[in-house]
């Protein structure tokens, strides 16, 4: 703040600027000199050669640094999806699989799990069933909006080819209720 008797100096304040901007848009650059010592050369180039010496004799040779690695830190998911179907020999239906029956468990370490057997969950039978009826693709208004063997989408599992008329959906083969 300047006080009420004090001037401002315009030149001064123009000096200095002029000099920060001047010392912002200068550059130095070096001298080469040549020194004509043979002491200070040989010490020179015996730096040199170590350097060299050591690069290529210690960290490329015996210590295989060309051949460095490093230990891979990663994870592979693999994530099923949907409905399988397991008919019989004369082409009926008899189950329905979702993804909890083919997965277990749903991860391993340096593995592929194959299912081999099933888990039975107490009040739920394979069978055919009405769709939920929030399951848009699965909505019907007659058995011809209900093809058979094709599978929901989003849904939870293969039409039959029938509609159940009092919830408007197909029924399916799938984990009932």
């Amino acid at each position: 703040y300047l006080a009420y008797n004090e001037t401002f100096d315009f030149m001064a304040c123009c000096r200095s600027c002029a000099s920060v901007s001047g010392s912002l848009l200068e550059y130095d650059t070096s001298k080469l000199v040549h020194i004509r010592n043979q002491k200070i050369g040989f010490v020179y180039r015996l730096v040199q050669l170590v350097v060299i010496v050591y690069i290529i004799a210690y960290v490329i040779v015996l210590e295989k640094g060309y051949q460095e690695t490093e230990q891979v830190l990663s994870s592979v998911t693999t994530k099923m999806k949907g409905v399988a179907l397991v008919k019989q020999d004369d082409g009926a239906p008899s189950h329905a699989w979702d993804v909890a029956d083919y997965v277990v468990p749903p991860e391993q370490t340096d593995a592929v799990f194959v299912t081999t057997n099933a888990l039975v969950t107490e009040s739920q039978t394979r069978g055919v069933c009405p769709e939920d009826p929030n399951v848009v693709a699965g909505r019907c208004e007659s058995d011809l909006d209900c093809l058979p063997d094709t599978h929901v989408q989003n849904g939870n599992g293969w039409r039959n080819g029938t509609c159940d008329r009092p919830t408007r959906s197909c029924f399916i083969w799938a984990w009932c209720p």
